[in-house]
């Protein structure tokens, strides 16, 4: 019993220590990409692969809400909604 639970830390720890590293070489490659003026590769396609599988998040959602409905009189930030009444506005089956 002990054996298998400590095989299974090894193997977690393995696993999960090859899958950090793959993104944080990804992340600092992109870093590379940005400092020479070029495009992100790694995190925009971590970014698509990740709302392909757990859909769009609220956060975008809200945004697209917001840029909808953002009208000329609301453009300014002395006329803006807090985000507690945009929230309230927007209908519940949204989420």
């Amino acid at each position: 019993m002990i054996s298998q639970a400590l095989y299974c830390i090894k193997l977690g720890c393995s696993v999960t220590g090859a899958g950090a590293t793959f993104i944080a070489g990804g992340a600092a490659y992109d870093s590379f990409l940005e400092q020479s003026g070029r495009k992100p590769v790694f995190v925009p396609f971590m970014a698509k692969t990740y709302n392909s599988v757990f859909g769009e998040g609220p956060n975008n959602k809200i945004n697209t809400y917001q840029e909808k409905n953002v009208s000329s009189e609301t453009a300014s930030t002395q006329n803006q909604e807090s985000v507690t009444e945009v929230l309230k506005k927007i209908p519940s089956n949204v989420f």
